[in-house]
């Protein structure tokens, strides 16, 4: 999920909810398919490159929440992330990538990989080349598979299949069959970030694959689970069997930046061990409620809610609470009291029988807010409506990961206790 710019309609701004459904399809789940400044490192190199953030330990990397690389957006945990030509010496760090655990696999603006040529992963025909349709509540986002090796920290995911997002011209063009679902959202202002970094509960994501010809011409294809965008951290040959989050707490009126760190692998290393205090959210691996556990709201039960670093607030249906006026950059989002203060409510959510706070300041109030001459993007009590988009659900989005250590453990063979969410 996602927050985009602050005057986006609410299906832009809780994009890419359908990464939920990402999994491994050798489970037999039916599917639906620290960064600094803007811009990729420019520089392709001769030798192994690393993060640009110091890493924390051999299996961590610092992220930083902003708010985007044009700005205007609000909560992006964003990373940077080195790929290589598989088996060579040729690298390049792209900065300013979302981590997602919302969803599967790697996704890079093709604009920001300006001289690395990944290799590109042949379709089901003599010539052609394969091409993923993901889709998302708000849209889609098309562009070709290539394999790479993909580097955090010093953990390795060697000649992984990720997808590369046509922003330029030189992709074939979407075909019918993808454009059909949704709006393009296969640019940098529409994601905010170079790309998307899925870390999401399984191993491979469930987008819909075509094999087109290099005149352009697409048709829908089968692909088998080694081709797939593939979630890099499952991929790593130790530390593979989830992800920590680790980010400092937020006050009231919120701040422009802030960093933290994501540690790879649970109870692998001394700096990711599961805490036998934190709250365990078992959630199934196969079936319609894979990827989700219930929440209960005013005494209304929500099936498929789930936790969501991609969500830029936190995101549910609430006939209770006022909505920010249509006219205002806030549409859509929720507006308690006064726009002149934070009017902060505190709303308990039973989160699969754990009672959780979560708070909801005017996010009008909260948009105009500043720290040190610059914009305030990073909010721990943002919430919008659904539009009746996710009706169902809880989305505990980035607010909720704030002043919390966040486990989410992959369905991934040999991880018995997988899929689920931790906490404390």
């Amino acid at each position: 999920m996602r927050v985009l710019g602050r005057s986006w309609s609410i299906y832009f701004q809780i994009s890419m909810w359908f990464r939920r459904f990402t999994a491994l399809l050798s489970l037999g789940l039916v599917l639906l398919s620290g960064c600094g400044g803007g811009g990729s490192s420019s520089s392709v190199t001769t030798s192994s490159t690393s993060n640009t953030a110091t890493p924390l330990a051999a299996n961590a990397i610092n992220v930083q929440v902003t708010g985007g690389i044009q700005g205007g957006f609000s909560n992006l945990l964003m990373a940077s992330v080195t790929v290589c030509i598989h088996g060579a010496t040729r690298c390049q760090t792209i900065d300013n990538v979302q981590v997602d655990t919302g969803s599967t696999g790697l996704r890079l603006l093709a604009s920001a990989l300006s001289g690395l040529a990944l290799p590109a992963i042949a379709g089901n025909s003599n010539g052609s080349t394969l091409y993923e349709c993901a889709d998302f509540a708000d849209g889609v986002v098309w562009g070709q598979m290539a394999t790479a090796d993909v580097k955090l920290a010093s953990e390795l995911a060697s000649n992984l299949p990720i997808q590369i997002i046509a922003d330029t011209s030189a992709f074939a063009s979407m075909p019918r069959t993808c454009s059909d679902l949704g709006s393009n959202q296969s640019s940098l202002a529409a994601l905010g970030a170079n790309g998307i970094l899925g870390v999401g509960l399984f191993a491979q994501d469930g987008g819909a694959y075509f094999s087109c010809t290099a005149a352009g011409s697409c048709s829908s294809t089968q692909v088998d689970t080694a081709n797939r965008t593939s979630n890099p951290v499952a991929s790593f040959s130790t530390d593979n069997n989830g992800v920590v989050i680790q980010l400092p707490a937020v006050g009231t009126s919120g701040t422009n930046s802030l960093s933290g760190s994501l540690i790879f692998g649970i109870n692998t290393q001394s700096n990711n061990q599961l805490s036998s205090s934190a709250t365990v959210i078992s959630v199934p691996a196969t079936g319609p409620q894979a990827g989700y556990f219930s929440a209960t709201l005013n005494g209304l039960t929500l099936p498929d809610s789930f936790l969501d670093t991609g969500s830029g607030a936190y995101f549910f249906d609430d006939s209770g609470l006022p909505v920010c006026a249509n006219n205002s950059d806030a549409k859509d989002m929720y507006c308690p009291g006064s726009s002149q203060a934070a009017s902060q409510l505190s709303l308990s959510v039973n989160l699969a029988g754990h009672a959780v706070t979560v708070n909801v300041a005017n996010a009008s109030f909260l948009y105009q807010q500043s720290t040190n001459g610059a914009e305030n993007a990073v909010f721990s009590n943002l919430a919008g409506t659904t539009g009746g988009v996710l009706g169902q659900s809880f989305d505990f989005g980035l607010p909720f990961f704030f002043g919390r250590t966040v486990y989410t453990g992959f369905a991934v063979p040999g991880n018995t206790s997988g899929p689920y969410y931790a906490f404390q």
